[in-house]
């Protein structure tokens, strides 16, 4: 399309937003339900489905909807850059702020 500025590089699909470049607004890399745009204004890491580690995916701890692939269940809305939030006693939280998450006080 001499309209664009891009340049094909092969073949791509036109249903995945992904597809050719998964760093698109559209796109969710990590398979957690927030495409990069919701990630990128919530702080969360696009490529990584769990980014402050807790058990939850970041999609399930923004719109409380179960991911049945995770062994965590959310119970409503929490934080995602909060390893503390909503489980105060997961391997990844450091409640006492000394350092050291639970998992290594443990």
């Amino acid at each position: 399309d001499p309209t664009t500025m891009a340049t094909p590089t092969g073949t791509s699909d036109p249903t995945d937003p992904c597809d050719p470049d998964s760093s698109g607004g559209n796109c969710d890399p990590d398979h957690d339900g927030l495409p990069n745009s919701e990630e990128i204004a919530l702080g969360t890491d696009p490529n990584n489905a769990d980014t402050d580690g807790d058990g939850l995916t970041d999609g399930e701890e923004v719109n409380n909807v179960d991911d049945p692939t995770t062994m965590a269940t959310p119970t409503g809305t929490s934080d995602p850059t909060d390893p503390c939030d909503p489980d105060s006693s997961g391997g990844n939280c450091d409640p006492d702020h000394d350092g050291l998450p639970n998992s290594e006080e443990i």
